[in-house]
């Protein structure tokens, strides 16, 4: 029993916030309505031990929150860790890919890593694309019992 109230007293409810309303992209309008959202998740998440909020965020600034929050609580078994984005979101398609960049899989075929995040991806301020599919990567890799993904992108 004592190992059990040990265990859920240094277990640890955070988020990370996105709240992206203001794009220098010729290709995204602004989001004046990003700034509520940001207001109601607070308060939907006011019972976690820490709400971080990056505001505005580009692909870099999203990544190095991402890893400052994992790094901060490396020491603590994250019961629950929640990611909240609020801004421009776009299905990617159209995938790039350097043709001078491959390797041969077992069969001998050919296989060609893309440049260019694919699917369900997050804008950052400055039209770059963050993967969907690479940010749950980088979210299970502070090992959370638990990761919640709630997304707001506008079309």
């Amino acid at each position: 029993l004592d190992s059990l109230l040990q265990e859920t007293a240094s277990s640890m409810k955070v988020a990370l916030v996105v709240l992206n309303s203001v794009y220098s992209s010729k290709y995204f309008s602004d989001l004046p309505g990003v700034k509520r959202d940001g207001d109601l998740i607070k308060k939907m998440l006011s019972c976690y031990d820490e709400v971080e909020i990056v505001e505005n965020a580009t692909n870099k600034d999203t990544e190095q929150a991402l890893k400052h929050l994992c790094d901060k609580y490396k020491n603590n078994q994250i019961e629950s860790l929640h990611f909240h984005y609020s801004g421009h979101g776009v299905d990617n398609a159209a995938v790039e890919f350097d043709p001078n960049i491959y390797t041969k899989n077992m069969d001998g075929k050919t296989m060609y890593d893309g440049v260019t995040p694919s699917g369900d991806c997050m804008v950052g301020c400055a039209g770059n694309l963050f993967s969907v599919h690479d940010l749950k990567h980088k979210l299970l890799s502070c090992n959370p019992a638990r990761v919640i993904v709630t997304l707001d992108c506008c079309r």
